[in-house]
This record gives C-alpha cells, structure tokens and sequence, in this order.
C-alpha cells in the first residue's frame, strides 16, 4: 500500500498523508530537492506543489520490483505524470522511476529513502491550437 498510497495523496495534495508514509528519518529526494522526516517533507511538498490540483493532473505508478528481508525491503517502480492536453485528453508530460528503501517502523511499511529520478523530461506545457 504504501508504494500505491504514496500517489493517491500526492495527487490529492494530501501531503500530511503523504508525508506519514515516510519513517521518522525518511527522506525524500527529486528533482525538487532533498528533504528528511515528515513534518518537513509536509512542509516541503506543500510550499514546492501547493494544496490544490486546479490541473487535475496524476501519476501512473507501474512496473513495481520488490525485494523483501525481515522488516526491510527495496523497491523499484516507475512513474509517468499525465497532465490534460488538446481537447483535455490526457497527455504523459513527463515519466521517470524510483528507487526506494524501506523499512517497517510501528507496524507499517515505510519509505527509508524514495529518490524519484527523471527520465523523460517535460517538453513544458502543453500546446493547443
């Protein structure tokens, strides 16, 4: 759940959520920065993303590798961010994957570490005509 959860409250702009699907040393690291704990990623996320998604856009999460020992895992899934396009189709603006470290901590899975890495950039907004 937590790697699927980690896009439904992204998405939603729940980010306090969000934020308490990392350990309490998480640390999340993108294009945006590097940020660790949950309070500080809440903050982070919702000063970088803000928390409404007037665009209505989402992430496509697949491919998901997992490796569990005991009460830590890795994991390894991509990502594609669909943002509306002409005639308010959808569109993949941009896709990439992550590479996560997980830990149980109370019970629950948690990210120890998500790098979220690029690998198709933007082309930047989407043109109409």
């Amino acid at each position: 759940m937590v790697l699927t959860n980690y896009g439904r409250f992204f998405d939603a702009r729940d980010f306090f959520s969000y934020s308490h699907l990392f350990a309490k040393e998480g640390e999340w690291i993108g294009g945006l920065g590097k940020v660790q704990g949950p309070a500080a990623i809440q903050a982070f996320m919702e000063k970088s993303i803000g928390t409404a998604n007037p665009g209505h856009n989402y992430h496509l999460l697949s491919n998901f590798e997992i490796d569990v020992h005991g009460d830590t895992a890795t994991a390894w899934s991509r990502w594609a961010f669909v943002v509306p396009g002409p005639d308010k189709k959808p569109v993949i603006d941009q896709g990439g994957h992550y590479d996560d470290t997980l830990v149980r901590e109370d019970g629950r899975w948690r990210f120890k570490r998500r790098t979220a890495s690029t690998d198709l950039p933007s082309s930047g907004p989407v043109q109409t005509k």
